[in-house]
C-alpha cells in the first residue's frame, strides 16, 4: 500500500514538472515598432496579437486576400495578407513575415504564415491540471490518515460524588444582550453620487454612474471595464477614476502606454484630481465628470 502510495506522489510530480515545463509561447511584436521602423523587420518572422478591423477579399467572392488588424500599441493598423480571411472583431495570434505593400513600397504589411487564438487559454489549461493534481494529493494524503490503525486508549474517570441539596436549583436562562440601534457598518459604501456623461465620439449621449472607489474605462478587452467604450481609438485599458474617502476627492489615472489622458485639453502623466464639469478626453471620446 505504501509503495502505491510512493508511486503515485512520483508520478504526479513529474506530471506537474512536465505541465510547467512546456516551453513558453513566441515572442509578441507590436506594431507600433513595425510601423515606425520597418527596416528593421524586412523578411522578418513577427508574432503579433491585436483585434481584427476589416477584410478585404481578392478576388472578390473568394477567401483570399487582406485584412487589418490593431493592437494595444496604438490606434493605427497593419494589413496582413491571407489565403483564409478570418471573421472581423475576433482576436488572433499571428505570425508572418513582413514584406512591402504591393501598393506602397515604403510600408510595411505581414505574409500570413499561421495564427490561432491567443495563449492564454493554455495557461489555464495547465493551470488546471495542476490544481487537479493536487487535489489527488491532498486525497491520498486524507486516505492514509484514514485507515491508519488507532491504538486504544483506556481513559479513568474518577468517581462521581452525588451532592445533595437542600433546596431545589433553578433554572437560568442566558441572556444575549439586545444589539444597539445605532450601528454603522465598517463596510458601507462611502463613494458619493458622481457619474460620467459622455458628449463626443461613438458613445455619445451615453451616461455611467460611479459606484465603485475605483471605476476603470477602456474598450472591451481582457480587463471588464466599469464604462466600456467602442472607440477603436480609446486603448483597453485606458484609465481608472478614484476616490479618496479621506480627501474626499476624485482623481484620474492614465494606464495607458500608447493613448494620452487629457484633462481641460490638458494631458496628464500620474493620478491627477478632477473636479465636478472637467471635461477628459481619450481618443476620440470626450466625457464631462459631474459630482452630485
Amino acid at each position: 500500500m505504501k509503495r502505491t502510495i510512493a508511486r503515485s506522489a512520483i508520478f504526479l510530480v513529474i506530471l506537474l514538472i512536465g505541465i510547467f515545463s512546456q516551453p513558453a509561447d513566441a515572442k509578441q511584436d507590436w506594431i507600433l515598432d513595425i510601423l515606425n521602423n520597418p527596416s528593421r523587420y524586412w523578411n522578418t518572422t513577427v508574432t503579433i496579437v491585436g483585434d481584427i478591423l476589416a477584410v478585404n477579399p481578392n478576388p472578390a467572392g473568394t477567401t483570399r486576400g487582406t485584412y487589418t488588424v490593431m493592437d494595444d500599441s496604438c490606434p493605427r493598423n497593419l494589413a496582413v495578407q491571407t489565403r483564409d480571411l478570418p471573421q472581423v472583431g475576433r482576436q488572433l495570434r499571428i505570425t508572418g513575415i513582413v514584406i512591402t505593400d504591393p501598393n506602397n513600397a515604403n510600408v510595411p504589411m505581414i505574409k500570413e504564415l499561421e495564427r490561432s487564438s491567443p495563449s492564454f487559454f493554455s495557461n489555464k489549461t495547465y493551470l488546471l491540471i495542476a490544481v487537479v493534481a493536487a487535489l489527488l494529493i491532498l486525497v491520498i494524503v486524507f486516505v492514509i490518515l484514514a485507515t491508519r490503525p488507532k491504538k486504544a486508549v483506556e481513559t479513568v474517570r474518577p468517581p462521581q460524588r452525588q451532592t445533595t441539596y437542600s433546596q431545589p436549583i433553578e433554572a437560568t436562562r442566558l441572556h444575549t444582550p439586545s444589539p444597539t440601534a445605532d450601528k454603522t457598518s465598517l463596510y458601507s459604501s462611502n463613494v458619493p453620487n458622481a457619474k460620467v456623461i459622455i458628449e463626443k465620439g461613438d458613445d455619445a449621449g451615453k451616461e455611467y454612474s460611479i459606484t465603485n472607489p475605483i471605476t476603470t474605462i477602456g474598450r472591451r478587452g481582457m480587463r471588464k471595464n466599469d464604462v466600456e467604450l467602442t472607440d477603436d481609438t480609446v486603448s483597453k485599458t485606458q484609465a481608472s477614476i478614484m476616490y479618496d474617502p479621506v480627501a474626499d476627492q476624485f482623481s484620474i489615472k492614465n494606464e495607458s502606454t500608447s493613448n494620452p489622458t487629457m484633462i481641460n485639453d490638458q494631458a496628464i502623466t500620474g493620478l491627477t484630481p478632477l473636479k465636478s464639469n472637467d471635461t477628459v478626453k481619450m481618443g476620440k471620446t470626450v466625457f464631462r465628470f459631474r459630482r452630485a
